[in-house]
Order: C-alpha cells, then structure tokens, then sequence
C-alpha cells in the first residue's frame, strides 16, 4: 500500500500509451486528503482523472487543470463534485472526446447518496474561475436524465463566479 497524507500538489503529463487510469494502485485512505492542486496534462489514453473510488478524499482541492487527454468523456463523477467544496479555479482543455463536465459514471453511488430531490443538486460554493476550452464534443456540463419523462435537467449553482461579455 502506498500513502501520501501530506500531498498538496499533483501533476501527472505524458502518461504512457497504456495508462488508462491514475489512481489504479492501492492508496490509502488518507492519501490526497491535502491535495491542492491537481493538473493532468497531455494523458492520451486516459479514460478517469477523479473516479469514485478517490470519494471523501478532494475536500481540499483547490485548483483542476486538465488538458490534452483525448479520450476523457468526463472529467470526475456527480459523486465526486458533491466532494469539490473548495475548489476555486477549473481549466479543461482539449480534451476531444470530452462531452460533459460531470459524468453519469456512478449512478448506483448516487441512488445510495440521497432519494431526495436535492442530490440533483451541485453547488461549488468556491469557484471563481472556469475555463473551458476547446472542447469540440461537450454538449453539457452535467445532465442528468430522467427516466420517466425521457428528459434532461441541469442544475448548477456557482455562487462565486462572475460571467464576462466581451
């Protein structure tokens, strides 16, 4: 087992052709609970950055930068951005593949979260800045579907972020 309680800042760049995930190996529980900063760049083949698995551990995570990791669909689950309370800064990328923010990965997590209409809700108390960039394929930030109507709600609350024209 391996631990990084102390951990602040995280940059991974140029996985291998055969990397498809970053936290694959045994950690323990109180590894990343200090994290920071969090960039993973130019990561080709990665399919997750955050997994459920990595739940309860990002309370302190300030600043995402993800880019160049072309077969992203998503960047973490709804479980997982639930955890982002602190998170200030999120910059994503070229990221070809990627077609919404937060992804529908965990539904059974979710189901065991909450039953009421509230765990629909995701509010990053925190974030001031949002880059999204070059993102050809993103249709959403995070939809969720309902079965019964067959339709999609978003519900987003940015209590900090500011919207800029030009």
């Amino acid at each position: 087992m391996v631990a990084f309680p102390s951990l602040e800042d995280l940059i991974i760049q140029v996985l291998g052709e055969h990397t498809t995930c970053i936290w694959g190996f045994s950690v323990s529980s109180t590894s990343f609970c200090k994290l920071k900063r969090l960039k993973v760049h130019c990561c080709s083949k990665l399919e997750s950055v955050i997994p459920v698995s990595m739940l309860n551990r990002l309370h302190n995570l300030e600043d995402l930068d993800i880019s160049y990791c072309s077969r992203l669909r998503n960047a973490f689950p709804p479980c997982i951005a639930r955890d982002l309370i602190r998170l200030k800064y999120m910059r994503i990328s070229s990221c070809e593949m990627m077609t919404e923010i937060i992804g529908g990965a965990d539904q059974q997590k979710e189901e065991e979260i909450s039953d009421n209409e509230d765990h629909d809700i995701i509010v990053f108390p925190k974030l001031t800045r949002l880059n999204l960039f070059d993102l050809q394929n993103l249709t959403g930030f995070r939809a969720h579907q309902n079965w019964e109507s067959n339709t999609c709600k978003v519900h987003l609350f940015f209590s900090r972020l500011h919207l800029y024209e030009r």
